[in-house]
C-alpha cells in the first residue's frame, strides 16, 4: 500500500508501528515517550527509535560495527510461530530465507544495483520496530530499495527476512555518520559484541571521562575554539612560522593543533590531501 506521497514536505514525520505492546521492559532497553520520539525524528537524525538505552555500569551502545553486524542469521523464532498459529515443524521452511543466508546478503539485495555507498562502517540498529522517520531521510533511498523490501517482506509471515530488516531500519533511515563520529565512537567502545545470536556487533561503551557524551561535547568546543583563535579559519599568518596554516603540510603543524584536528575529524592523509587555496 501507499505508505505517504513523495510529494508531501520533507518534514514531515512518518511513524512506525506493531501490533505488540512497546512499552514491556527489554534488558538494557528503556520506551521513550511519543514526544521525544518525535523530536528525534524532527531533528538532523531525522530517525528516533522508541527503545532508549539504559544507562548502566557499563551499557551496550545503539550503534554497531558493521562487518559483525553482516554475519546476523536466525534459525526460527519460536514467539512467531505461536503468534502465528504455525507448527514448529514449518519453521525451517518457511522461516529461514530461501534467498539470503544473513543479513549481509539480504542487505545487498537490498541495494545492488542501486548504489555502492551503503556498507558503512557503524551504524544505528532499533530493536523491536517501533520508530519514527523524517519523510526527507525515507526519501533519500531510492524507491527501489523500499519496493525491494516491500516484495522480500511478503514472502511469508514470521520470517528471518523481518529480523533483517529489523536491524537496517535505522541505517536506511538515518542520517549517516560523520567520519569523526565513527572515530569517537570505535574509540569509545571497550569491546564488540561478536557472540551473541541477536545482537552481534554491537558496541559495548566504554566508562572514562574521555567517552563521556558531556565532556566530549567540551573538548569538541574546545578544540574548535583552539583551531579558530591560533589559526582563524582563513589565510591567517602565523606570527611563530610565518606561514598561512593552511598551507602547512602535517607534520609542520604545531602539536597541539594536530591533537584539536584529530578530534575534529581530521588525520595525516586527509589533511595533506586537501587542495590549497
Amino acid at each position: 500500500s501507499k505508505l505517504t506521497s513523495f510529494d508531501d514536505d520533507d518534514r514531515s514525520i512518518v511513524v512506525f508501528l506493531k501490533d505488540k505492546d512497546y512499552t514491556e521492559d527489554y534488558p538494557f532497553h528503556q520506551s521513550l515517550n511519543f514526544t521525544k520520539l518525535l523530536t528525534l525524528a524532527a531533528s538532523k537524525n531525522g530517525f528516533g527509535c522508541v527503545r532508549a538505552i539504559k544507562e548502566h555500569d557499563y551499557a551496550f551502545s545503539a550503534y554497531h560495527e558493521m562487518e559483525t553486524l553482516a554475519l546476523f542469521k536466525m534459525k526460527d523464532y519460536k514467539i512467531g510461530d505461536s503468534k502465528y498459529d504455525r507448527d514448529p515443524d514449518e519453521t525451517l521452511s518457511v522461516f529461514n530465507s530461501p534467498d539470503f543466508n544473513n543479513l549481509g546478503s539480504y542487505l545487498i539485495g537490498l541495494m545492488s544495483g542501486l548504489t555502492d555507498d551503503f556498507q558503512q562502517e557503524v551504524v544505528p540498529v532499533c530493536y523491536t520496530g517501533y520508530f519514527a522517520a523524517s519523510l526527507g531521510n525515507i526519501k533519500k533511498q531510492k524507491k527501489e530499495v523500499w519496493n525491494r523490501a516491500a516484495k522480500f517482506l511478503s514472502r511469508a509471515d514470521n520470517i528471518a527476512e523481518g529480523h533483517f530488516m529489523e536491524r537496517l531500519w535505522a541505517m536506511l533511515l538515518s542520517t549517516p555518520l560523520e567520519s569523526y563520529q565513527i572515530k569517537a565512537l570505535k574509540n569509545c567502545a571497550s569491546k564488540v559484541v561478536s557472540r551473541e545470536e541477536s545482537w552481534p556487533g554491537r558496541l559495548l561503551k566504554a566508562v572514562s571521562e574521555e567517552c563521556d557524551g558531556e565532556a566530549t561535547a567540551k573538548k569538541f568546543r574546545e578544540a574548535i575554539s583552539k583551531v579558530g583563535q591560533r589559526y582563524v579559519l582563513s589565510h591567517e599568518i602565523d606570527v611563530e612560522s610565518g606561514s598561512e596554516w593552511r598551507q602547512d603540510w602535517w607534520e609542520d603543524l604545531p602539536e597541539e593543533i594536530q591533537e584539536a584536528l584529530l578530534f575534529l575529524g581530521w588525520d595525516k592523509a586527509l589533511w595533506n590531501l586537501q587542495p590549497y587555496e
